[in-house]
């Protein structure tokens, strides 16, 4: 169940399509990442278009290394244009090698004792 961050029932709506979303401790939105494997890089560019405006978060579209021209594209066009700026694309690949950074710290901690 998502926080209700706005009171606005089309955005929570809108909200409620993203793949995933961190929250703050305040239960507003601050990171929204949508995967991108086979319906290409608009759709996820636009359901988090349609809640840009009740929130501040950050926006990731998450796809194989050959989206990103095509996302880098679409964030200079309207809509996404004048808000370019909170748009990001990771590749896969990044996502796993971030993923097995995390991994090993949180292993090396946990044999740490701590």
């Amino acid at each position: 169940t998502l926080p209700k961050f706005t009171g606005y029932i089309h955005i929570l709506r809108s909200a409620d399509e993203i793949d995933v979303i961190w929250f703050s401790s305040h239960g507003y939105p601050t990171h929204c990442f949508e995967v991108e494997h086979s319906t290409g890089v608009r759709p996820g560019l636009l359901r988090q278009y349609q809640i840009a405006h009740a929130t501040s978060a950050r926006f990731f579209i998450i796809g194989p290394e050959e989206y990103r021209r095509k996302f880098e594209s679409e964030i200079e066009a309207e809509p996404f244009r004048t808000i370019k700026e909170r748009y990001e694309f990771r590749s896969y690949d990044e996502l796993i090698q971030v993923y097995e950074q995390a991994r090993v710290y949180h292993e090396a901690k946990k044999n740490f004792g701590i």
